[in-house]
């Protein structure tokens, strides 16, 4: 396992953890549509887990190529936020697809009206959540690292793309 860690140097690993958490405080606790004999949302949400844990490995691929390449500046950080908007626009395409393909292949039993919920509402939601978790843990991602020329700089940019995505995180957490 700590050999798994220390390949993952974006931390798509740590990210997959903490997306869990929003996804399970939004959908159980702040706007539960999780009950007992309804649409299986837990697992919609354990595909959007698997997507969350390939989708990020863009970030991951990303980042060592840019390091090896170009090193890492303020620009850096700029290109990485840009990555987080692509990644969070395919999370949103890849969601759609695969969930419809498991719906049209019977894997999901859901009623019309609740399909429409889902794709309409429920993955536009979670994509979003998906984008302003990444902006986060991107921000703290290359705030703690060492690796960066002009570190003053770029802790402070980190620090107010940081308040930005947090405040875009709780807005959609609680006002959806």
């Amino acid at each position: 396992m700590i050999n798994l860690l220390k390949m993952d140097r974006f931390g798509v690993i740590w990210f997959a953890i903490l997306f869990l958490v929003v996804l399970l405080t939004k959908w159980l606790y702040l706007s539960p549509v999780i009950k007992e004999n309804e649409d299986c949302y837990l697992c919609v949400i354990a595909v959007l887990m698997g997507l969350a844990l390939i989708i990020p490995l863009l970030m991951t691929a990303l980042w060592e190529l840019w390091s090896e390449k170009l090193g890492k500046g303020l620009f850096f950080l700029f290109v990485m936020c840009v990555a987080s908007l692509a990644c969070a626009y395919l999370m949103d395409l890849a969601s759609k697809v695969v969930l419809s393909k498991l719906y049209y292949g019977g894997f999901l039993t859901w009623q019309e009206s609740q399909l429409s919920y889902l794709f309409d509402d429920f993955l536009h939601h979670c994509a979003g959540l998906f984008l302003a978790t990444l902006m986060i843990y991107t921000t703290l991602r290359i705030a703690i690292s060492s690796e960066f020329v002009d570190r003053k700089m770029v802790i402070s940019v980190s620090v107010i793309l940081f308040a930005m995505s947090s405040s875009l995180l709780v807005i959609g957490l609680l006002l959806y």
